[in-house]
Protein backbone atom coordinates (compact mmCIF):
# COMPACT_ATOMS: atom_id res chain seq x y z
CA UNK A 1 0.00 0.00 0.00
CA UNK A 2 3.16 2.53 0.80
CA UNK A 3 4.78 1.42 -2.47
CA UNK A 4 1.53 2.32 -4.24
CA UNK A 5 1.05 5.83 -2.61
CA UNK A 6 4.79 6.57 -3.45
CA UNK A 7 4.30 5.72 -7.20
CA UNK A 8 1.21 7.69 -7.10
CA UNK A 9 2.49 10.71 -5.76
CA UNK A 10 5.46 10.59 -8.14
CA UNK A 11 3.07 10.40 -10.65
CA UNK A 12 1.19 13.62 -9.61
CA UNK A 13 4.59 15.28 -9.41
CA UNK A 14 5.62 14.65 -13.05
CA UNK A 15 1.96 15.53 -14.04
CA UNK A 16 2.05 18.53 -12.20
CA UNK A 17 5.90 19.53 -13.90
CA UNK A 18 3.77 18.40 -17.17
CA UNK A 19 1.39 20.87 -16.79
CA UNK A 20 3.70 23.83 -15.02
CA UNK A 21 6.84 24.04 -17.65
CA UNK A 22 7.56 26.46 -19.87
CA UNK A 23 9.58 23.88 -22.12
CA UNK A 24 7.37 21.97 -24.25
CA UNK A 25 10.34 19.21 -24.44
CA UNK A 26 10.45 18.82 -20.50
CA UNK A 27 6.37 19.29 -20.33
CA UNK A 28 6.43 16.27 -22.97
CA UNK A 29 9.09 14.05 -21.41
CA UNK A 30 7.42 14.53 -17.50
CA UNK A 31 4.05 13.06 -19.28
CA UNK A 32 5.62 10.10 -21.25
CA UNK A 33 7.71 9.06 -18.05
CA UNK A 34 3.88 9.26 -16.36
CA UNK A 35 2.31 6.79 -18.34
CA UNK A 36 5.25 4.52 -18.17
CA UNK A 37 5.28 4.46 -14.01
CA UNK A 38 1.14 3.88 -14.33
CA UNK A 39 1.96 0.99 -16.87
CA UNK A 40 4.68 -0.21 -14.36
CA UNK A 41 2.55 -0.79 -11.86
CA UNK A 42 -0.10 -1.83 -13.42
CA UNK A 43 -2.60 1.22 -13.02
CA UNK A 44 -4.38 3.25 -15.38
CA UNK A 45 -5.15 7.61 -15.00
CA UNK A 46 -8.66 6.59 -13.13
CA UNK A 47 -6.31 5.71 -10.18
CA UNK A 48 -4.67 9.38 -9.68
CA UNK A 49 -6.52 11.71 -8.08
CA UNK A 50 -5.15 14.85 -9.76
CA UNK A 51 -6.64 17.32 -7.44
CA UNK A 52 -9.97 18.52 -5.56
CA UNK A 53 -12.87 18.03 -7.74
CA UNK A 54 -12.60 17.75 -11.46
CA UNK A 55 -9.43 18.02 -13.49
CA UNK A 56 -9.78 21.77 -15.61
CA UNK A 57 -10.35 21.42 -18.98
CA UNK A 58 -8.60 23.89 -21.64
CA UNK A 59 -10.28 25.43 -24.64
CA UNK A 60 -7.18 26.43 -26.66
CA UNK A 61 -7.24 28.18 -29.86
CA UNK A 62 -5.07 26.85 -32.25
CA UNK A 63 -4.70 30.01 -35.30
CA UNK A 64 -2.94 29.07 -38.24
CA UNK A 65 -2.97 32.53 -39.89
CA UNK A 66 -5.26 31.95 -43.14
CA UNK A 67 -9.09 32.36 -43.65
CA UNK A 68 -9.55 28.63 -44.17
CA UNK A 69 -8.20 25.45 -42.49
CA UNK A 70 -6.25 22.90 -44.95
CA UNK A 71 -8.48 20.27 -44.41
CA UNK A 72 -4.90 18.21 -43.94
CA UNK A 73 -3.86 20.50 -41.16
CA UNK A 74 -6.97 20.12 -39.69
CA UNK A 75 -6.70 16.01 -40.34
CA UNK A 76 -3.43 16.24 -38.62
CA UNK A 77 -4.36 17.96 -35.61
CA UNK A 78 -7.32 15.98 -35.61
CA UNK A 79 -5.06 12.97 -35.26
CA UNK A 80 -2.46 13.89 -33.14
CA UNK A 81 -5.21 14.88 -30.49
CA UNK A 82 -6.84 11.85 -30.21
CA UNK A 83 -3.56 9.85 -29.44
CA UNK A 84 -2.67 12.22 -26.80
CA UNK A 85 -6.12 12.22 -24.55
CA UNK A 86 -7.37 15.36 -26.58
CA UNK A 87 -9.72 16.38 -28.70
CA UNK A 88 -10.45 19.38 -31.15
CA UNK A 89 -13.35 20.74 -33.14
CA UNK A 90 -13.36 23.66 -35.84
CA UNK A 91 -15.09 27.38 -34.81
CA UNK A 92 -16.50 29.69 -37.66
CA UNK A 93 -17.44 32.96 -36.55
CA UNK A 94 -20.44 33.77 -37.15
CA UNK A 95 -20.71 35.46 -40.77
CA UNK A 96 -17.41 35.09 -42.05
CA UNK A 97 -15.06 32.59 -43.56
CA UNK A 98 -12.36 32.73 -40.54
CA UNK A 99 -11.98 29.16 -39.15
CA UNK A 100 -9.89 28.25 -36.16
CA UNK A 101 -9.03 24.93 -34.94
CA UNK A 102 -10.15 24.58 -31.17
CA UNK A 103 -8.24 21.73 -29.10
CA UNK A 104 -9.93 20.46 -26.21
CA UNK A 105 -7.94 19.02 -23.17
CA UNK A 106 -6.64 19.19 -19.37
CA UNK A 107 -3.46 21.69 -19.75
CA UNK A 108 -0.37 19.02 -19.38
CA UNK A 109 -2.36 16.99 -22.32
CA UNK A 110 -2.53 20.54 -24.12
CA UNK A 111 0.96 21.49 -24.26
CA UNK A 112 1.96 18.16 -25.45
CA UNK A 113 -0.18 17.60 -28.26
CA UNK A 114 0.84 21.33 -29.28
CA UNK A 115 4.27 20.35 -29.20
CA UNK A 116 3.90 17.88 -31.21
CA UNK A 117 1.74 18.67 -33.88
CA UNK A 118 4.11 22.31 -34.43
CA UNK A 119 6.67 19.71 -35.30
CA UNK A 120 4.54 17.98 -37.33
CA UNK A 121 3.47 20.79 -39.38
CA UNK A 122 7.31 21.54 -40.07
CA UNK A 123 8.14 18.33 -40.71
CA UNK A 124 5.52 17.82 -43.37
CA UNK A 125 5.78 20.95 -44.81
CA UNK A 126 9.57 20.62 -45.08
CA UNK A 127 9.19 17.23 -46.63
CA UNK A 128 6.99 18.26 -49.32
CA UNK A 129 9.24 20.99 -49.71
CA UNK A 130 12.17 18.26 -50.93
CA UNK A 131 9.98 15.57 -52.19
CA UNK A 132 9.01 18.54 -54.64
CA UNK A 133 12.56 19.63 -55.79
CA UNK A 134 13.18 16.02 -56.32
CA UNK A 135 10.47 15.23 -58.16
CA UNK A 136 12.23 13.06 -60.78
CA UNK A 137 12.36 16.54 -62.81
CA UNK A 138 8.94 16.34 -63.98
CA UNK A 139 7.23 19.39 -64.71
CA UNK A 140 4.62 20.59 -61.90
CA UNK A 141 2.36 22.25 -64.07
CA UNK A 142 -0.47 24.68 -62.66
CA UNK A 143 -0.20 26.22 -59.07
CA UNK A 144 -3.58 23.88 -58.43
CA UNK A 145 -1.31 20.56 -59.67
CA UNK A 146 0.84 21.34 -56.77
CA UNK A 147 -1.44 21.91 -54.04
CA UNK A 148 -3.18 18.62 -55.32
CA UNK A 149 0.20 16.82 -55.00
CA UNK A 150 0.69 18.45 -51.64
CA UNK A 151 -2.76 16.60 -50.28
CA UNK A 152 -1.34 13.40 -51.64
CA UNK A 153 1.80 14.22 -49.82
CA UNK A 154 0.40 15.45 -46.49
CA UNK A 155 -2.43 13.09 -46.18
CA UNK A 156 -0.18 10.24 -46.45
CA UNK A 157 2.04 11.15 -44.17
CA UNK A 158 -0.59 11.51 -41.56
CA UNK A 159 -1.38 8.01 -42.33
CA UNK A 160 2.02 7.18 -41.59
CA UNK A 161 2.01 9.02 -38.38
CA UNK A 162 -0.85 7.26 -37.50
CA UNK A 163 0.55 3.81 -38.16
CA UNK A 164 3.71 4.88 -35.75
CA UNK A 165 1.32 5.78 -32.90
CA UNK A 166 -0.61 3.06 -32.85
CA UNK A 167 3.00 0.96 -32.96
CA UNK A 168 4.35 2.78 -29.74
CA UNK A 169 1.16 2.11 -27.93
CA UNK A 170 1.12 -1.87 -28.84
CA UNK A 171 5.11 -1.99 -28.03
CA UNK A 172 4.76 0.07 -25.15
CA UNK A 173 1.59 -1.38 -23.80
CA UNK A 174 0.07 2.06 -23.26
CA UNK A 175 -3.60 1.57 -24.14
CA UNK A 176 -4.57 1.89 -20.16
CA UNK A 177 -2.76 5.32 -19.37
CA UNK A 178 -3.91 6.92 -23.05
CA UNK A 179 -7.80 7.03 -22.43
CA UNK A 180 -8.88 9.98 -22.83
CA UNK A 181 -10.32 11.84 -19.32
CA UNK A 182 -13.67 11.60 -18.50
CA UNK A 183 -13.62 15.75 -17.88
CA UNK A 184 -12.42 15.77 -22.22
CA UNK A 185 -15.23 13.78 -22.84
CA UNK A 186 -18.33 15.60 -21.00
CA UNK A 187 -17.00 18.91 -22.42
CA UNK A 188 -17.09 17.62 -25.99
CA UNK A 189 -20.64 16.39 -25.44
CA UNK A 190 -21.44 19.36 -23.71
CA UNK A 191 -20.92 21.54 -26.16
CA UNK A 192 -23.66 19.94 -28.74
CA UNK A 193 -21.39 20.40 -31.92
CA UNK A 194 -23.11 19.81 -35.13
CA UNK A 195 -21.34 18.18 -37.94
CA UNK A 196 -20.05 19.99 -40.64
CA UNK A 197 -19.65 18.83 -44.41
CA UNK A 198 -16.23 17.45 -44.58
CA UNK A 199 -14.33 19.33 -47.26
CA UNK A 200 -13.72 18.00 -50.95
CA UNK A 201 -10.00 17.26 -50.84
CA UNK A 202 -8.43 16.26 -54.29
CA UNK A 203 -5.35 14.62 -55.18
CA UNK A 204 -3.21 14.20 -58.30
CA UNK A 205 -3.20 10.19 -57.53
CA UNK A 206 0.63 10.09 -57.34
CA UNK A 207 2.13 7.21 -56.30
CA UNK A 208 5.29 8.79 -55.59
CA UNK A 209 3.93 11.54 -53.59
CA UNK A 210 1.81 9.27 -51.16
CA UNK A 211 4.61 6.69 -50.83
CA UNK A 212 6.70 9.59 -49.34
CA UNK A 213 4.75 11.46 -47.36
CA UNK A 214 4.15 7.53 -45.62
CA UNK A 215 7.70 7.14 -45.09
CA UNK A 216 8.12 10.46 -44.09
CA UNK A 217 5.19 10.04 -41.22
CA UNK A 218 5.78 6.81 -40.26
CA UNK A 219 9.52 7.56 -39.08
CA UNK A 220 9.10 11.44 -38.21
CA UNK A 221 10.52 11.50 -34.81
CA UNK A 222 8.48 13.22 -31.70
CA UNK A 223 11.41 14.74 -30.11
CA UNK A 224 13.54 17.80 -31.72
CA UNK A 225 16.13 16.18 -33.41
CA UNK A 226 14.70 13.79 -36.43
CA UNK A 227 15.43 10.53 -36.91
CA UNK A 228 18.06 9.34 -39.85
CA UNK A 229 16.52 8.68 -42.83
CA UNK A 230 15.91 4.83 -43.40
CA UNK A 231 18.17 3.09 -46.16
Amino acid sequence: MAETKKLLDKVKKLFSLAGNNPSSEESKAAMMKAQQLLKDGGMSLSDVDLGEGKREVLEQEIDLGTVGIPPWKGSLMKTIALNFRCDTYILQASGTRWKRIILVGVPQDVQVVQFIFEKALAAAETGFKSFVANYQEKSLGSVRHVRRLKNDYCFSFIMGLSVQFVQNIAIHDLHPVIVQPLEVQERMGGLKLKKGKAPRVRGTKSSEAKVAGFRAGERFNMNPEQLPEKS
